[in-house]
C-alpha cells in the first residue's frame, strides 16, 4: 500500500506506512520558519552582548571567534530543541535539518551583505558543522510531542 495519503487522527502526511521510512509532519513544517526567527533572535541578542563584552574588555580576536563559535552552537542548539519538540520520531535528524538550513540562511544572508567576505572553505565547513552538531544535540535532548 504505497503512495501518500492523509491520515485523520494524526492531521500527517505518510508515505509508505508501516515503513517508517518519509514521515513528514505538517506542523512541523509550518511552523519551522518561526523557528528560525526565533534562533536568529537569540543569535542577535548574543552578538549584541558579545559586542558588549569586546568593547568593555577589549579582547583578543582568538576569544571573539570563540565567542561566535558559542553564539552559532547555541542558537542551532535552541532551535534544534525547540523543532524537536515538535517532531514525534527522529528529532535528532529534524534537529540536524534546523542546523543545516540555520547554516544556509546564514551564508546566504552573508553573502547579500557582505560580498567576498567569505573565511574560506575550511571555516565555513567548520561553521556548517557546528550548526548541524548544535541543531542535533538540541534535537536530541527535546522531549517530543
Amino acid at each position: 500500500m504505497g503512495g501518500l495519503f492523509l491520515m485523520e487522527e494524526k492531521k500527517t502526511w505518510v508515505k509508505n506506512p508501516g515503513s517508517g521510512i518519509g514521515w513528514v509532519e505538517g506542523a512541523l513544517a509550518f511552523f519551522f520558519p518561526a523557528k528560525l526567527l526565533v534562533s536568529y533572535l537569540i543569535s542577535v541578542l548574543l552578538l549584541l552582548f558579545l559586542s558588549f563584552l569586546l568593547w568593555k574588555f577589549s579582547w583578543k580576536e582568538s576569544w571573539v571567534q570563540a565567542g561566535i563559535v558559542v553564539i552559532y552552537l547555541a542558537s542551532s542548539f535552541c532551535g534544534g530543541r525547540m523543532t524537536g519538540n515538535m517532531a514525534e520520531k527522529r528529532r535528532f535528524l529534524w534537529g540536524i535539518c534546523f542546523g543545516i538550513v540555520y547554516f544556509a540562511v546564514l551564508i546566504i544572508a552573508s553573502a547579500v551583505f557582505l560580498p567576498g567576505g567569505f573565511a574560506g572553505a575550511g571555516r565555513l565547513l567548520w561553521a556548517a558543522a557546528v550548526c548541524a552538531v548544535g541543531g542535533m544535540a538540541g534535537g536530541m535532548t527535546a522531549h517530543g510531542r
